[in-house]
């Protein structure tokens, strides 16, 4: 009796082990990836507040800046996939890059999945045309309706007046994308299915 309460209490020592390890490495990941969102937001919020031009790879800055974006996309159930093709290097503003980014997230979050519960977000890129990308950001939300679709870039145009929404968010994505960044946006959409925006822009911005 006496040995077999010994090797009961060793096996429950090894499964107190294991848990232990198990637990402890839960704890490290979820450090590292505490440590690598600080990292995230400190060069997120040095790109906001500078609007500096440098070179910066396209695929880390946009995880970058979705990295920053992840407690407000799951809090609402919904997701995000990337898939932005490595070694693009963009000469150009990643702070208002960024800025374009998380509008447009927030757009798809309090317009496209309003009423939703599981909206998926997809952005992708890919080397265009002579020195330049193509940013595809689509969402599976409610879509716009077509009369709606030649006003989404106006200045204080929204379709949510009164609920929060101030109307101006795509239209500052608009201005610096066309201004800032020297590219072009457009916006096409199906009611029911979703909205995809094309991003066309220089990977050289010119002063």
């Amino acid at each position: 009796g006496q040995l077999r309460g010994n090797q009961l209490r060793l096996q429950d020592l090894q499964q107190f082990i294991g848990e232990l390890k198990e637990g402890m490495g839960m704890i490290l990941r979820g450090l590292h990836s505490a440590a690598e969102l600080v990292v995230s937001f400190k060069q997120v919020a040095a790109d906001r507040t500078t609007a500096q031009r440098r070179s910066f790879d396209l695929q880390q800055t946009t995880h970058e800046v979705v990295a920053t974006m992840m407690s407000h996309i799951r809090a609402g159930g919904h997701s995000i996939q990337l898939d932005i093709a490595p070694n693009i290097h963009l000469d150009s503003y990643p702070g208002p890059y960024g800025q374009v980014i998380t509008c447009l997230i927030n757009n798809a979050i309090a317009h496209g999945f309003a009423g939703r519960e599981t909206g998926q977000i997809i952005i992708s890129a890919r080397h265009g045309h002579a020195g330049r990308v193509l940013l595809r950001f689509s969402d599976n939300g409610v879509g716009i309706k077509a009369e709606h679709l030649t006003r989404i870039f106006d200045p204080f145009f929204t379709t949510r007046l009164g609920q929060g929404g101030n109307g101006l968010g795509l239209s500052i994505c608009y201005n610096i994308v066309t201004s800032l960044l020297q590219g072009q946006i457009s916006v096409s959409s199906e009611l029911g299915t979703g909205t995809e925006f094309m991003l066309d822009l220089p990977l050289n911005t010119h002063l």
